[in-house]
């Protein structure tokens, strides 16, 4: 059973009353509000509406807290926790007695912690993108990719008012819901449901209202409107199985449901391979590809295997086709075997030729001789033969030979402990190595004949010479053997089929670990003819020793370049094959216990490297293009490069961010002096940051003071280090993830001058000459013209006896003129007027105006803090009158009221207490400057004449209601007398009556309530002539006379029971008259019956 809990639910903290939405005119008194009462702890279960009841499946519902709450309660959130993971395919949602959402985010989540958008809903297009940043998706929702995230306007609208759907389907209409990708199945993955609500949807012409006005001022009826109801959630979807499973029935014991996996696949979600099926990845499985498990090949050693990745990609596992196709590694073979397949032997034990695999014993013991051999263990099988052992073959000591290394090998004596005889076998000419003296051969020296004279290297028993002159490139003479360890190269990996000029490529499958092979159906498409075999990098590179490729021996002592195997002309269909191709390799980091011979290590002058000097050492180049007696240079790159063109002596791969034919110069972006020759010598230019998004330079350099210095600071900045906006723009640069923007003045700024704009939040400051306003929309004062287009404003040039002010109509320039005065400018007279003509005396006081003219009423250009027509007297909050103005009052705790000629601070209006901060009694509204209002509360009205001190609301006796109690409540009429009107619930409209009070409203003056149409009387008590049974359930009030057409007139019968009763097929209407039946408050006439 799924959990679901809310942030916020109505009736939690305490009652409160809600009200249905109705249509009504914004700003009138809201007819018929239809409210009821809201309580969690309610006795009453209609009242109570928790979250639960939103997945109950009953017509039960969930209310959040109405805005007249506050206007947090816009911003709720519900979680639904369905228990487990499952792949969600859609969502429903059905808003009960409120209408549907308006701004808000439905999203998803694997652990109830970190939670991502599934769609986003906006009350219109506009706001998917100012308040989610997302382009709307017009019209029923529609999706591009299998995860994209949309927001839409489509369910978001006011109506209905209640009981409206959202609809939300997140696998229908996306690219692959007939076959969903791994994207898509990953996006509808989820076990926590949220719905995070922003904005509750209101009618348009309230949103302003309840934006623009203090909540205190607005109708409690209008925000008591205002909430989210949700009457049923509904989620669609199914286990995850990942296409393993047809079914997932209840886990009776963990109340969980359980996929019932097939294609050879566990886990409780059937997300792996079962033990002993892991030859190739699990994968999910799809409506087209199963993606069955497929069993490993452990020839009946082990029931248990592992897939691994790099087995696969080196073809080593072979599956039970006899393919090496898959990964799959046996895990805990049994009888002594070993291997990818088990089809190898463990230490102590090989599989003789021709032994199979499958054999229930295939490895015998080794037999080691323990004086002669290096180790117990022996050639395990076939495949890892080297060195001229086969399968079987023990590895033996020095001295020692056999296939069980049970002998003495020539040239020693003396088994079980075989010891060297005097003379080399290698270095002397003696047919008996135990005869003395011995004889040496031409380049070997020593007593025994044992080591090589200077010069020369490799000591062995091939040739009358016995040693082989050192090669060193020409470049050195002396050398010695190399003692490294050499490894047979045997991997069939890489090798592909190549033309004769090693054009095209074609990969080689595996038939076995040693052998690859190309059929000629995949190769004619893209070779021609002939076909030759190109090697794998293993193979390439500075390889020693001796090379043997299909019988085909070469001794390679340098770079070994790519080479081809000639293979073969298809004529007709047939396989190109490659088996048995070993390279054994010398190197210092080899496992193998093998020596290693004819490998020599010369003693290179300064410059040269390589076992042979066969190269120039690091920061050295070649500048004569041979190897044999070559020539290295020293590179001149201040320590920055490791290499040098050959030819040129330029640098290449500059290191430590420099650059230049001598690495001599920092790289764009990077500042100092690359020739001191250390690593930091180029450091990172800041401009003013290091990261990408705050370096507004692509280049720097370092001055004279070894300074930094950003020199191409991008447009919109500026300083040293580009870390100011320059004028015009505005930002913070230097703050991650800051930059620098024009500021948004309608290209109407000075920038003539310094900041034209504030350079951080970008407000204008300085509009150019003629402009004006926040932004520079606009002409300034005295100018005239299109600010924001044609950019034109000029000055109006009112003439300053004939116009009012200077300042003229911002559109066409229009002056306001003076009486009598005429002209765009004012500067024309009416005919027989004249300027001044007519004027009458300013009379400003010289001492409060600051000058003598004035407007057309008289008013003088008073000075500061000067008030008067002709600026004769002290502002409020200002005193002592005298030349240039007033003073302004010290009186900051009293509203700057003051004396205006002592300055003596003196309280607002209405105001009491020593601080002058309490209103007197009978008013409300404090306000330091201008003191209290009356309460003005109904004598009659109110309870008293004292109101609530902050909001100037009267407390109104039962009978009354109002702000000011002057207004007769519901049920009363004729104000001030507010008489109760009486009405009868029962026959009265609902419209008009509250049916928790059980109250109706009534016309002043006559007390006439409003009927329903089937009843009359004053007090809406009388069912009218024909009609009979007042009820309050009944919207007519009462019901026709029935009376078999035989009478229009009736009663009430008492003391029976009404029911209703319906015709069925059975049934038929008596003839001869005309028949009315009634059914649900309707009638119903049977046109047959006559």
């Amino acid at each position: 059973m799924a959990k679901i809990t809310a942030n916020a639910t109505c009736g939690e903290r305490k009652p409160e009353m809600f009200c249905k939405l109705v249509e009504h005119v914004p700003g009138q008194p809201v007819r018929n509000p239809q409210c009821r009462m809201c309580n969690l702890k309610s006795e009453r279960p209609y009242e109570r509406h928790p979250i639960e009841y939103a997945i109950d499946g009953t017509n039960k519902w969930w209310q959040s807290p109405s805005i007249k709450n506050g206007m947090e309660y816009h911003y709720v959130t519900i979680t639904l926790d369905l228990q487990q993971v499952f792949q969600i395919a859609y969502f429903i949602l059905k808003a009960a007695n409120s209408p549907r959402p308006g701004n808000w985010i439905l999203e998803r989540s694997l652990d109830g912690e970190n939670f991502t958008p599934w769609q986003y809903y906006a009350i219109t297009d506009t706001e998917c993108i100012t308040r989610f940043n997302i382009s709307p998706r017009t019209g029923p929702p529609g999706y591009r990719r299998d995860d994209e995230v949309i927001c839409t306007s489509f369910y978001s609208k006011i109506h209905p008012l209640e009981n409206g759907e959202i609809h939300t389907s997140l696998i229908n209409g996306r690219p692959s819901a007939d076959d969903p990708s791994p994207t898509l199945l990953n996006f509808t993955t989820a076990r926590y449901i949220r719905l995070k609500f922003l904005r509750i949807r209101t009618l348009n012409a309230e949103l302003m209202t309840l934006a623009l006005n203090d909540p205190l001022d607005i109708d409690p009826i209008v925000t008591r409107r205002y909430y989210y109801s949700i009457k049923d959630i509904s989620v669609g979807g199914m286990c995850i199985c990942y296409g393993h499973a047809k079914a997932c029935p209840l886990n009776l014991i963990t109340k969980k449901l359980s996929c019932e996996c097939e294609h050879n696949t566990c886990g409780e979600s059937c997300d792996r391979c079962c033990p002993g099926y892991n030859q190739k990845p699990w994968m999910a499985g799809t409506f087209l590809t199963r993606h069955v498990c497929e069993k490993c090949n452990c020839h009946g050693k082990s029931e248990e295997c592992y897939y691994n990745q790099t087995v696969a990609d080196g073809k080593l596992s072979l599956n039970v086709n006899g393919e090496y196709e898959g990964g799959g590694v046996c895990r805990g073979c049994s009888e002594n075997t070993a291997g990818v397949n088990c089809q190898s032997c463990t230490d102590g034990y090989y599989r003789p030729r021709g032994v199979n695999p499958e054999d229930p014993y295939p490895c015998r013991p080794c037999s080691c001789d323990p004086e002669g051999s290096i180790s117990s263990a022996c050639i395990p099988d076939e495949t890892q033969a080297s060195g001229g052992l086969s399968e079987g073959w023990c590895r033996c000591k020095q001295g020692y030979t056999g296939e069980k290394c049970d002998r003495c090998a020539f040239g020693y004596t003396g088994f079980p402990e075989c010891q060297r005889c005097n003379c080399s076998v290698f270095g002397s000419i003696n047919q008996d190595p135990c005869q003395l003296p011995c004889v040496c051969k031409d380049n070997v020296e020593g007593v025994n004949c044992d080591r090589c004279k200077m010069g020369f290297y490799n000591l062995h028993g091939d040739g009358f010479h016995g040693c082989e002159k050192c090669y060193c490139s020409g470049v050195a003479s002396n050398c010695e053997d190399l003692l490294w360890k050499r490894s047979n190269l045997t991997d069939m990996s890489g090798w592909f089929l190549t033309g004769a000029e090693g054009e095209g490529l074609v990969w080689a499958n595996r038939n076995t670990p040693l052998q690859v092979y190309v059929s000629h159906r995949d190769a004619q498409p893209h070779l021609e003819a002939p076909f030759f075999w190109s090697a794998p990098p293993s193979y390439l590179g500075n390889k020693v020793s001796t090379n043997h490729l299909d019988h085909l021996s070469i001794n390679i002592y340098l770079n070994v370049s790519p080479f081809f195997l000639y293979f073969c002309l298809c004529v007709c269909v047939c396989v190109c094959r490659l088996g048995s191709v070993s390279v054994e390799v010398a190197s210092e980091g080899s496992s193998s216990d093998v020596q290693a011979s004819a490998v020599e290590v010369c003693t290179c002058p300064f410059g040269y490297s390589g076992t042979s000097c066969e190269s120039c050492a690091e920061g050295y180049r070649r500048i004569n293009g041979t190897t044999y007696q070559g020539v290295c240079e020293l590179c001149q790159c201040h320590g920055h490069a490791a290499h040098c063109d050959e030819v040129t002596g330029y640098c290449l791969g500059c290191e430590d961010h420099t650059t230049g034919p001598h690495c001599d110069k920092c790289a764009p972006g990077y500042y100092g002096d690359a020739t001191k020759g250390t690593a930091s010598d180029c450091q990172p230019c800041a401009c003013p940051l290091n990261a990408p998004s705050n370096n507004f330079s692509p280049t720097c350099h370092q001055d004279a003071r070894s300074q930094m210095i950003c020199d191409r600071c991008q447009p919109g900045y500026t300083g040293p280090r580009c870390d100011r906006c320059d004028n015009g723009y505005f930002g913070r640069p230097s703050v991650l993830g800051g930059s620098c923007r024009p500021c948004e003045c309608n290209d109407n700024l000075d920038l003539s001058t310094d900041r034209s704009c504030d350079p951080v939040t970008g407000e204008c400051l300085r509009c150019r000459e003629g402009y004006g306003g926040p932004v520079c929309d606009t002409c300034a004062d005295g100018y005239y013209g299109d600010a924001i287009f044609a950019k034109d404003c000029q000055p109006c040039r009112c003439n300053i006896n004939g116009s009012v002010s200077e300042v003229c109509n911002k559109q066409n320039g229009q002056c306001e003129c003076r009486q009598n005065a005429i002209g765009r400018q004012c500067d024309e007279c009416m005919v027989t007027h004249m300027l001044p003509g007519g004027c009458v005396p300013c009379n400003c006081n010289s001492f409060g105006s600051k000058s003598f003219d004035c407007g057309e009423n008289g008013q003088c250009r008073c000075q500061p803090g000067v008030t008067g027509q002709k600026c004769d007297r002290c502002a409020p909050g200002h005193f002592n009158f005298q030349e240039g103005g007033c003073t302004p009052c010290q009186c900051a705790h009293v509203g700057n009221n003051c004396d205006s000629t002592t300055g003596q601070c003196i309280c607002p209006p209405n105001t009491i207490g020593e601080r002058c901060d309490r209103c007197a009694p009978n008013h409300w509204g404090y306000d330091i400057t201008t003191g209290c209002k009356p309460c003005g509360c109904n004598v009659l009205g109110s309870v008293s004449q004292q109101c609530n001190v902050n909001t100037g609301c009267c407390t109104c006796q039962e009978r009354f209601v109002g702000e000011k109690c002057t207004e007769c409540k519901l049920g009363f009429r004729d104000f001030p007398q507010c008489m109760s009107c009486d009405c009868t619930l029962a026959g009265s409209t609902a419209d008009t009556c509250d049916s928790d009070s059980g109250l109706c409203a009534c016309a002043d003056r006559t007390g006439q309530c409003s009927c329903k149409a089937n009843v009359e009387g004053v007090r809406c008590s009388s069912c009218k002539a024909g009609t009979f049974g007042l009820s309050v359930s009944n919207p007519l009030g009462c019901s026709h006379c029935y009376c078999f057409g035989m009478s229009q007139s009736c009663t009430e019968a008492q003391g029976l029971i009404r029911m209703r009763v319906s015709k069925t097929h059975t049934h038929t209407y008596l003839s001869n008259y005309k028949q009315a039946v009634h059914t649900n408050n309707a009638i119903y006439e049977n046109d047959d019956l006559k």
